[in-house]
């Protein structure tokens, strides 16, 4: 009797922890964003060396902001100014919930110039319904 009191015991607290984690507002989100550049070479490493396609930005919770450093090198030759965007949203809903921004001041940008960029991805407390999502980040570059 006991045992079966033991067993029943465990079973409850189970069931309590699982209706417990369930009912948490943190969702874990997965994502990756993709990245086009017109005008401009983006990278991974300080030396421009190693093209950069596309940012896996971890795993997120609602409320929560990430940063990522890229790098930046004018391929033209004239100096540029930057503008950056997003499209292709998937799910479309998820531009709602999320945003991108940057710490570019809007300076021009010489020829050959090597620049790092801090993106910062901020997920809303208010985010629901979403555990994954995609998008294009477009850098472009206008002389």
């Amino acid at each position: 009797m006991k045992a079966l009191v033991g067993i029943v015991v465990v079973v409850l607290i189970v069931c309590l922890g699982v209706a417990f984690a369930a009912n948490q507002s943190t969702v874990v989100i997965t994502n990756r964003a993709f990245l086009r550049a017109v005008g401009i070479g983006v990278y991974e490493d300080p030396d421009c060396t190693k093209p950069l396609t596309s940012i896996d930005w971890g795993v997120l919770d609602p409320g929560s902001s990430v940063h990522r450093t890229i790098y930046l090198k004018n391929l033209s030759n004239v100096a540029v100014v930057l503008a950056l965007s997003t499209e292709n949203w998937q799910p479309p809903e998820a531009a709602t919930y999320i945003g991108l921004s940057w710490d570019y001041d809007g300076r021009e940008f010489s020829p050959g110039e090597k620049l790092s960029v801090v993106l910062t991805l901020t997920i809303s407390s208010e985010i629901s319904g979403i555990s994954s999502f995609s998008f294009d980040i477009i850098i472009t570059a206008t002389g």
